[in-house]
């Protein structure tokens, strides 16, 4: 359970209140859409969303850790508003929408600069102020928006890399193709090579 006033704990000024913020400004539409009309979803996109962001925030790329802090972490507590999805179903959310997530995430970091903010949690933030609506220097800030904006999706596609590193499907198929053999009883395996012996006299 949460306690009365998350608030009261973490204090007002916490990043999680500041994400949780942002996602409420965003359109998830494309999101809610992947579920079509036969079901809801399981978790609310808002709610998948949000642990994301957090994550990224926090430099958190593990699924298996995301899960844990989930159950755990105040803060991830409260923006997965007490629900606890396993690491399996944060990590095909995350598969599923890699490009989505980039999209949110690179306006977020743009509303956290567009805030005054330095920094979004561990992902710093170029504050640079770029001079506008001076004709002769409209160009240079169309293109140095452009490049910020380039940074920071490279930045999260470095991060999302990161993730994908530590996915727990590719770890398995990793796994099982360095050890093809493990997690066979000894009998399967005397049945298997049995067959593949069959196929080859063929």
């Amino acid at each position: 359970m949460l306690p009365p006033s998350v608030g009261d704990v973490l204090g007002p000024g916490h990043l999680c209140f500041f994400v949780r913020r942002m996602v409420a400004k965003l359109n998830l539409s494309a999101f809610r859409d992947e579920y079509g009309s036969e079901g809801g979803p399981a978790y609310a996109p808002e709610m998948m969303v949000s642990v994301w962001l957090y994550a990224y925030a926090l430099g958190v790329t593990s699924s298996r850790r995301l899960e844990q802090r989930i159950r755990e972490d105040l803060a991830f507590r409260y923006l997965g508003g007490g629900a606890a999805p396993d690491h399996w179903t944060l990590n095909g959310f995350r598969r599923r929408h890699a490009k989505g997530l980039n999209d949110l995430f690179t306006r977020v970091v743009e509303l956290a600069r567009a805030s005054g903010l330095g920094r979004l949690g561990h992902v710093a933030i170029d504050s640079t102020r770029i001079a506008a609506n001076a004709s002769r220097n409209r160009l240079d800030t169309e293109q140095g928006l452009r490049e910020k904006r380039a940074r920071i999706r490279r930045d999260i596609r470095r991060w999302q890399k990161q993730c994908d590193a530590e996915d727990p499907t590719k770890a398995r198929a990793r796994r099982w193709a360095a050890k093809p053999w493990s997690g066979w009883s000894v009998k399967g395996k005397r049945f298997l090579r049995g067959w593949n012996g069959c196929e080859n006299r063929d």
